[in-house]
Parts: structure tokens; C-alpha cells; sequence
């Protein structure tokens, strides 16, 4: 369950990368949450809050900076609509995944806070909207386990769909699927028995008409799929209408280290999943993409993006995400003296092309590099990636609206230290409004979990 915390003050500020920029300012404020609790169904909190900040905007193509911050076309960012709010949620575990419902309210499945050996996992819904008061339901979607998050999703129905690891801390982890059911509960089935999969190499997503999807990497290849055993495998797994699985290799490796981390995954509208990951070519580290075309059993082609600057063996994620247009926007973080979130982009007719690059870090965090990128498109079509950045010792929840030509980015961030951002991710409601999630750790064991209505 969410506990009760009291608030932070956080700032929000707003930094224009190309054009022109205009000033900013902050407004403090802190808030509290009352407690709430579960009894093995729903629960509910008041939510807190801080107040964000404002900043005059700029203009995107290149000219003087305007108050408003007008772009062309697309979801704005703070003047245009007023201060906005960053609201102290709740306390929760490290991860977490977000979707919109139907009634623009934010819905999260999530970590609780660990206990001494135990990690349940839970679904909650956030307030649409307010500074003062709203209401948080939360209920289990499994207790007593130790998992990990895959991703989460809600369909045209209203449903919420759900992937994780579980469990945890054993020598055989595997990938679990459960869906909401009407009567408060969530179903559970596993989605490759006995598979052994990387506890941070996961990634769930719903196809535009409902089908789930997961992609992962195995870490126990069998002669059967065609290797060694001990092989790593990027799987593939999409459900079929009657319950069962249908899987798919998209590349394997005898290599061990980065191969099938920064792990993207994104369908197209035809339900045709694209996966982007790290992998090998020769002795080189390169950006894999890999995309399938055929249908369910049909043919994987593997791309390359580009190259990261170099590597190491942390299991960083990455992002991939299909625009309205059938273009294919992918991230990944690259490190360096100074770190970098690299996007690139294939549009429908294929060939990649280098997109926004973003500082992340000056290279001395190497616990950041781009964690967690993460890429939404707007009501206009347009592309924004959220992240995690490093600025000295305090680390940033970012997002950037990508559009030819400017970069228009707004950075969030606590004004302590001792609270870095752990996790953040973005979702737009059927109003065109950009909402920002992002977790700042509070302690070993959980973190605060925050809200902000960008527009």
C-alpha cells in the first residue's frame, strides 16, 4: 500500500536547448499525504503536493525567446497553461510502469516498499488532476513474492494488463502476465515455463488492438533453439486469442556482458513488434533494431542503428516507440567522458537516421547514463522522450519534445541531493495534456513517487 510521507520541495524549471529561452522562476510549497491502507482489496491516500515552477518559453525555430514558449503544433510546455503542479504522490517501490485512463487519470503498476525479503507488486490510480486532496486506489496484484517490472499497459476496454518477473532471488526467474479481472483480482499465467530470464532485461507492451506483447533475455538456451547451451537469447513472446504464447528467437549470442540490455520494445499499428537492444557485430558493440513482418511466426530483420561510444555490463534500458506516420523513434544511452541519450529514427519507408542527442552526464555518475529512457508520442504526432540526467551530484527527471529542428526540454528535479531521481516516465490523456512520473529514492528500500501536469 502507499504510505503516509510528508512532501519535498521540488523545483521544476524549464531550459529550451535550441532557439531562444527566457527566464524562469520557482515557487516552493510543501504538502503532506494522509495515510491509506489495504486490506488485501482497494485503499485510498490524499494526495500531497509541491508547487512547481514557471518559465517564459521559447520559440522554435531559432529566433528570440517569447513568453508562452510556443512550438509548431504539439503538446507545450508550462506558461501556455499556467504553474505547473508536482504533486508528492506517495511511497512506493523502485519501479514502476505508467499508462492513462480513459477518465485522464494516471494508472501505475508498481513496486510497495520492500519489507525485510519481500517485494508485492500493485496497480494504483492517481488523481486526474488538483493540488489539495483526490484520491489514490491501490490494490495487490501479487503479495508475498519478490518481483520485478516488465511493463504496463490498458487496452481500449479499460482493462490493465501487467508483466513482471518473478520470483526474484531464486536461480530460475520467469516472466509472469496478468490481466484485471471484474472481480478486483488479476489473472497469472506464466509466459515461458521454466525459462530463466536476466532479472533487468524486460520490457511489456499492449499492440494497438490489445495483444501483449513481452521481450526478454534468456539467460539458459537450449540445443532445441538451435545453440550452445548457456547461449543468451532475446526472446520474443506475443499472446495468441486462445491464452497460449507464441515465441519467437530474435537474435542469440554466445556472449554474455551487454548483449540484449537497453532493451526497447514498441508495436505498430498491424500488431508487428520492432525490438531494440545491444548487441555484437565482429568485436564491436552496435544498437541493434529488430523488426518482424509476417505476422505471429513471421520473419525478424535485424538493423543497426548506430554504435554506442563504449560499453559496460549494466543493465540499462532502452526505448523504442512506432508515430502515427509508421516512423520508428528508438533510444539508447551512450557513455563517454561526457554521457549521451542518443535517439534515432527509421521512417516508414526504412534507412536510420541520427535524431537528438541529449548531455546526460559528465561521466563520472556511471549509475545514470540515460537510465530508463522512455518515448511517448503526442496528439500532433510528435515524439518525446523522457530520462534521467546527472548535473554533479543531483540527478534530474527530463523530458524533451523531439521535432526537427529544436529540442525543447523541461528538467525536474529535487533541490536536495540526498533525493535523486530514480525513475521517470510520461504518458499524454486524450486532452493532449503531457503528465510526468518520477520517483525520487527514499532510502535503500523505496522511493516517493511524483506527479506533474505539464500542460
Amino acid at each position: 500500500m502507499l504510505t503516509r510521507l510528508t512532501a519535498v520541495s521540488l523545483l521544476a524549471s524549464l531550459l529550451y536547448a535550441c532557439g531562444g529561452s527566457g527566464g524562469g522562476g520557482t515557487g516552493g510549497g510543501t504538502g503532506t499525504t494522509a495515510g491509506g491502507s489495504t486490506a488485501g482489496g482497494a485503499g485510498s491516500m490524499a494526495g500531497g503536493n509541491t508547487a512547481g515552477g514557471s518559465s517564459a518559453g521559447g520559440s522554435a525555430a531559432g529566433g528570440t525567446g517569447t513568453a508562452g514558449g510556443s512550438t509548431a503544433g504539439g503538446a507545450q510546455l508550462s506558461a501556455d497553461a499556467g504553474t505547473p503542479e508536482v504533486r508528492l504522490i506517495g511511497e512506493i517501490g523502485a519501479d514502476f510502469a505508467i499508462d492513462m485512463t480513459a477518465s485522464n487519470r494516471v494508472a501505475l503498476a508498481h513496486l510497495l516498499p520492500r519489507g525485510t525479503s519481500t517485494t508485492q507488486l500493485a496497480y494504483s490510480v492517481i488523481p486526474e488532476t488538483g493540488i489539495d486532496g483526490g484520491v489514490v486506489e491501490t490494490r495487490p496484484i501479487i503479495t508475498g513474492e519478490n518481483q520485478a517490472l516488465c511493463g504496463m499497459g490498458i487496452d481500449g476496454t479499460g482493462r490493465a494488463h501487467v508483466a513482471y518477473l518473478d520470483p526474484l532471488g531464486t536461480q530460475n526467474p520467469q516472466v509472469y502476465y496478468g490481466a484485471a479481472e471484474a472481480d478486483g483480482g488479476w489473472s497469472r499465467e506464466a509466459v515461458e515455463p521454466g525459462a530463466f530470464v536476466n532479472a533487468y532485461m524486460c520490457k511489456f507492451r499492449l499492440a494497438p488492438d490489445g495483444t501483449p506483447h513481452v521481450v526478454y533475455r534468456l539467460e539458459n538456451a537450449v540445443p532445441a533453439d538451435g545453440g550452445t547451451v548457456g547461449d543468451r537469447v532475446v526472446r520474443h513472446a506475443q499472446r495468441r486469442p486462445d491464452g497460449s504464447w507464441e515465441l519467437a528467437i530474435v537474435e542469440r549470442s554466445g556472449a554474455a556482458n551487454v548483449f540484449g540490455s537497453s532493451l526497447g520494445l514498441a508495436v505498430s499499428a498491424t500488431n508487428e513488434p520492432a525490438v531494440s537492444y545491444l548487441a555484437y557485430q565482429g568485436a564491436d558493440v552496435v544498437n541493434r533494431v529488430a523488426l518482424r513482418t509476417g505476422g505471429a511466426g513471421g520473419t525478424w530483420a535485424r538493423e543497426t542503428a548506430g554504435m554506442p561510444y563504449q560499453t559496460n555490463a549494466a543493465p540499462v534500458k532502452g526505448s523504442a516507440e512506432y508515430g502515427p506516420a509508421g516512423q520508428l523513434y528508438v533510444a539508447f544511452p551512450r557513455l563517454g567522458a561526457i554521457q549521451k541519450l542518443m535517439t534515432y529514427v527509421r521512417p516508414a519507408g526504412g534507412g536510420w537516421q541520427p535524431g537528438a542527442n541529449m548531455d546526460i552526464g559528465n561521466g563520472t555518475d556511471t549509475s545514470v547514463f540515460g537510465f530508463n529512457p522512455y518515448i511517448r508520442f503526442d496528439d500532433a504526432g510528435v515524439p518525446w522522450v523522457s530520462y534521467i540526467e546527472s548535473d554533479g551530484n543531483v540527478r534530474h527527471a527530463s523530458v524533451v519534445r523531439l521535432s526537427p529542428g529544436n529540442v525543447l526540454r523541461a528538467r525536474i528535479y529535487p533541490t536536495t541531493v540526498t533525493l535523486p531521481v530514480n525513475g521517470v516516465e510520461h504518458a499524454f490523456d486524450s486532452s493532449g495534456r503531457l503528465h510526468v512520473v518520477f520517483t525520487t529514492r527514499f532510502g535503500s528500500l523505496s522511493s516517493k513517487l511524483h506527479h506533474v501536469l505539464m500542460r
